[in-house]
């Protein structure tokens, strides 16, 4: 298996890409599909990313026959913080390890492009939140999982989700943080801050379990 980088808005794999974006994704967490467009067509002319900036690769996971198996999206944020926006696999291919494994591959990126890198860090839809017990059940199992894989629930911050569409209202969701070797909670906290800026209601203390 393996993580393909997309490069261009040509790349063949693109369309699948955006079609487990739309289909995997509810429509009030997607970012809009121009912003995809934007990282890409940058990459097609070889623009560099400004100061400052974050890298984000766009990747398909591929499985031991190069076929395409599902998607991830994360970005390098300066601060020293890896951000990891999307992770799916196609429905038919679950069950088979290919999240646990993309997981660990975003991980191992992060960690092999990122010197100073402090924790990777994404957002999981609350429990408490969801429309019906199936989809409460489904954030439960989300959250378990990548538990399991070493990231830890920040239960006691407050956090906002804005994807970018002023037709769609922020929305609550838990933030996930999994630490890089021991980390102080409070150097994290620092970390959570820069990255998610007024998206996150800074507590004294941050809480992991």
């Amino acid at each position: 298996m393996r993580l393909h980088r997309l490069e261009s808005l040509f790349d063949p794999l693109y369309e699948f890409f955006l079609d487990g974006f739309q289909d995997g994704f509810p429509s009030e967490e997607q970012l809009p599909l121009s912003h995809l467009h934007r990282l890409l067509k940058a990459r097609g002319v070889g623009d560099a990313n400004p100061p400052g900036a974050a890298d984000t690769p766009l990747l398909v996971v591929l499985d031991d026959d190069d076929q395409p198996a599902g998607l991830a999206m994360w970005s390098a944020h300066p601060v020293g913080l890896a951000c990891l926006w999307y992770l799916w696999v196609h429905p038919r291919r679950r069950g088979q390890g290919l999240g646990a494994w993309a997981y660990r591959a975003v991980l191992g990126q992060a960690v092999a492009t990122m010197p100073n890198l402090g924790a990777l860090t994404f957002e999981v839809e609350r429990p408490d939140l969801a429309r019906s017990a199936e989809q409460a059940g489904e954030a439960e199992r989300r959250i378990t999982f990548y538990r399991r894989l070493g990231a830890k629930l920040a239960v006691n911050v407050a956090y906002l989700q804005h994807c970018g569409r002023e037709s769609v209202p922020p929305l609550p969701m838990h933030l996930m943080v999994h630490p890089l070797a021991e980390q102080d909670p409070a150097r994290l906290l620092d970390l959570l801050a820069a990255c998610y800026g007024e998206a996150l209601q800074r507590p004294e203390q941050l809480a992991l379990v």
